[in-house]
Order: structure tokens, then C-alpha cells, then sequence
């Protein structure tokens, strides 16, 4: 991906990937300074590079070089990064459970509260990206309904359809619902 944006420095800035995301230190450096350089709109080129990374500890030209060989076309900079982002995110996972069964196999250790904590971080990982969330999104918002319905009660709360029996069954239709109406051959749900 490194060569692909030095052969293509617009891309850049449509590539969400993060010096975090990259598990070489050096191509961290290297990502590092190419945000870097997009920031003050500077070119990215690889003599721009060198000048950035030089005395860098751990840095050498001929690394930077490298990264043209590795299939550097910008037409694949994007599927580089989805890979970059899906080690990241791995090797995220991977710690947290180091760190869970670390804090299994310590007997002397408070197990209740870091074993919370290692969960709280391995649900605030996949949150936002279609993961699981925090059950108190959910209570507090299925709390709040079970106010607002005992303030004030009533036999459909939602959208009402027509049919009064499956409104008084089901509430009505709720904001950002949708219902699967399904039965056996015959039973009429076509109908319906």
C-alpha cells in the first residue's frame, strides 16, 4: 500500500488506515510521515520521504525502495488496506485475550474487575463496525419505552395498521421495525 500511494499520492487521503494499523514499526514510521507530508500538502514522493525518515531510528532508504515491489499499483491500495485494517483489528483481538487469560491463569488476582474491564474492551473493539454493543444501549433504551408507555398507557403505541387484534399483539409498528409476516400453505397470509 506504501508503494501504491507514492505512485499515486492522491489516494491518500481516501485510504482509513492509521500508523496504528500497521504492525512494522518501520512502516509505521513510514505511513507516519506520508500523513504527515499530506497534512502540510506537501508531495509524496520518495525523496520527500527520505528527507522526513532520515535518522529515523531503524530506518534505511533501501527498505523505502522495497516498497515498490511490492506490487505498488493504486488500483489494489484499497484491498491493501482493508487487509492492513483486518490484521489490525486481529492482532486487537488477540491481545485482549492474552490479557483475559493472563488474568485467568493469576490466581492472586481481583478477577471481577479486569475481567470486566477486558470485556468492556473487547465490546468497545467491534462497536460501530456492525459488532455487539454494550447491553446498556439496550436496556436504557427498552427502560425509557417501559416509562413512557406506564405514564401513558395505552393498547397500541406504535403505527397502527387497521387490524386491531395484531395491533393490541403487537404494540403496533415501532420506529425502525420491520415484520416478517410468514405461515403454512393455505392459512390465508397472502391475504392479509
Amino acid at each position: 500500500m506504501i508503494g501504491s500511494v507514492i505512485f499515486n499520492s492522491q489516494i491518500v487521503k481516501e485510504l482509513s488506515v492509521s500508523t496504528d494499523d500497521f504492525h512494522s514499526d518501520l512502516n509505521r514510521k513510514i505511513w507516519g510521515a506520508i500523513l504527515w507530508l499530506n497534512a502540510e500538502n506537501r508531495e509524496i514522493d520518495v525523496i520527500s520521504l527520505d528527507a522526513v525518515l532520515k535518522g529515523k531510528d531503524g530506518y534505511d532508504f533501501t527498505y523505502l525502495s522495497g516498497c515498490f515491489d511490492v506490487g505498488g499499483f493504486s488500483t489494489n491500495a484499497f484491498e491493501y488496506a482493508r487487509i492492513i485494517k483486518g490484521f489490525a483489528q486481529r492482532r486487537a483481538y488477540l491481545e485482549i485475550a492474552t490479557r483475559l487469560a493472563k488474568t485467568a491463569m493469576n490466581t492472586e488476582a481481583e478477577l471481577g474487575g479486569e475481567i470486566s474491564r477486558v470485556v468492556d474492551d473487547l465490546v468497545g473493539s467491534t462497536a460501530g463496525k456492525g459488532g455487539s454493543k454494550p447491553i446498556r444501549e439496550f436496556v436504557h433504551s427498552l427502560l425509557g419505552m417501559a416509562l413512557e408507555r406506564s405514564a401513558n398507557p395505552m393498547d397500541v403505541w406504535g403505527m397502527r395498521t387497521g387490524f386491531l387484534e395484531f395491533d393490541r399483539f403487537t404494540g403496533g409498528v415501532q420506529p425502525g421495525e420491520s415484520m416478517i409476516l410468514s405461515g403454512g400453505s393455505g392459512v390465508g397470509e397472502s391475504m392479509f
